[in-house]
């Protein structure tokens, strides 16, 4: 299966949001579920993900575009979770690609829920973000290995984020033959892996120093960048643990972004 959606918001000749273009493309269904009162600042679409058959299966190729104009804010969710599911025969994995692009003083939250990786599934994710030298990102990536009592699949993800420039090159290798995977040196016995990305200046202000937490039930670091933005990464037994720990945890003496919607 092959598909290609795409959102698009900006300002009209009033300064007004204009959703100029809102494409769904089974299975990634797209849904306007809210938009700012006249006169917010900024003015703000919530877009949410609505699956319309199961997967990706094995062979899938999904695409995601999203832009977002000059002083507008775009926040993304998902109405559950995404499962990567084995196919039949070698027709190679499954792969999702997410383009981005954001204008200056522009905003995109963008925090789906989790994709899980079922046992079998070989699951490819792309996500390629594009940012103005003034615009915001608050990007979110949650991983669960299999479902409950199951061995995982196979999970490669590739993250790129430019501020006039490179801000982050990030590269992630999970799966069963993954080598000393269920090591001290890697994920021992976490089965939930996420990372939250904060960039812009007017959101991760100036670069905060490391800082790390340990508890019974999970860890989490938090790396400053060497542009205007902060990486929290996060290991945990289960999926609840995984979100807090992305949300709250670590504190840093960088301004933390706006709540979530």
């Amino acid at each position: 299966m092959r598909a290609h959606a795409a959102v698009r918001v900006e300002r009209d000749a009033h300064g007004a949001l204009r959703v100029a273009e809102l494409r769904s493309d089974v299975p990634v269904v797209l849904r306007l579920t809210g938009t700012s009162p006249v006169g917010a600042s900024p003015p703000t679409a919530t877009v949410h993900l609505v699956s319309a058959a199961a997967g990706p299966l094995a062979g899938d190729e999904l695409r995601l575009d999203l832009t977002v104009g000059g002083g507008v804010r775009l926040v993304v969710r998902s109405v559950a979770a995404m499962v990567a599911l084995p196919g039949r025969g070698g027709t190679g994995p499954s792969r999702l690609l997410v383009r981005a692009q954001v204008g200056n003083e522009g905003e995109l939250d963008f925090q789906p829920e989790p994709t899980v990786v079922a046992r079998g599934a070989d699951h490819v994710a792309i996500t390629e973000v594009s940012l103005a030298s003034s615009a915001r990102l608050c990007l979110r990536e949650e991983i669960l290995l299999g479902r409950f009592g199951e061995l995982p699949g196979a999970f490669h993800s590739t993250l790129r984020v430019d501020v006039n420039g490179p801000l982050l090159r990030q590269e992630l290798a999970l799966g069963p033959d993954a080598p000393g995977l269920r090591g001290p040196a890697q994920l021992g016995g976490a089965r939930a892996v996420g990372s939250r990305l904060v960039a812009g200046p007017a959101w991760a202000g100036q670069a905060a120093e490391a800082v790390s937490v340990t508890d019974e039930h999970g860890e989490a670091a938090l790396l400053p960048l060497a542009g205007p933005g902060y990486l929290v990464s996060a290991l945990a037994a289960d999926a609840v643990t995984l979100r807090r720990l992305l949300t709250t945890a670590p504190r840093s003496p960088a301004p933390l972004p706006p709540p979530a919607s």
